[in-house]
């Protein structure tokens, strides 16, 4: 009986251990803790987010944005490195990245239809009627919503405000970024 209770005792004990030690996690919490684990097997593509046009445009700024809420160097994420995961768009890395770098995101629309309203609080039509965010892949701007796009590995992705309709926005300013 008293070896029993012992033998009881000591598996009781194993099983804290190896629960205690060992960390549950779903597999979307998997990628986004690893998302920037890259190896020489991985598959990448680069991220940046600017709203430098902001600045250019300043007096149309929506005035509760000009009290310091905007990145003084214009990147709300400078060029980073990430992990690309099959058939990931535009739209999945950008989520993955705001969860990880903690940024504001806001999307409207659903499936394959998604556009961006808002990043770090800085929201379509707050710098003018024709303002909102624009992305280029390898300094081609999109012609698909966020959501449809499909990366290849080695995509540089650019997440661009612009307060012209993406005219104030030069391509030849992000053709050879690699």
């Amino acid at each position: 009986m008293k070896k029993d209770i012992l033998l009881i005792f000591f598996l009781i004990v194993i099983v804290i251990i190896v629960v205690g030690g060992v960390k549950i996690e779903s597999v979307e919490e998997h990628y986004l803790n690893n998302i920037d684990n890259i190896t020489e097997e991985s598959e990448v593509i680069t991220l940046e987010i600017d709203c430098h046009k902001v600045f250019e445009n300043w007096d149309n700024l929506n005035p509760s944005l000009q009290n310091g809420v905007l990145p003084l160097d214009g990147y709300i994420l400078k060029s980073v490195d990430l992990v690309l995961r099959e058939a990931d768009t535009v739209y999945d890395i950008l989520l993955r990245a705001s969860k990880y770098f903690r940024f504001h995101l806001e999307t409207k629309g659903y499936g394959t239809s998604k556009y961006i309203r808002g990043i770090n609080y800085l929201y379509e039509f707050d710098c003018g009627a024709l303002s909102g965010w624009v992305y280029l892949v390898n300094g081609i701007k999109g012609d698909l919503s966020v959501s449809d796009y499909k990366l290849k590995n080695n995509d540089y992705i650019n997440i661009v405000y612009s307060c012209d309709l993406g005219d104030d926005i030069l391509e030849e300013n992000y053709e050879n970024i690699r």
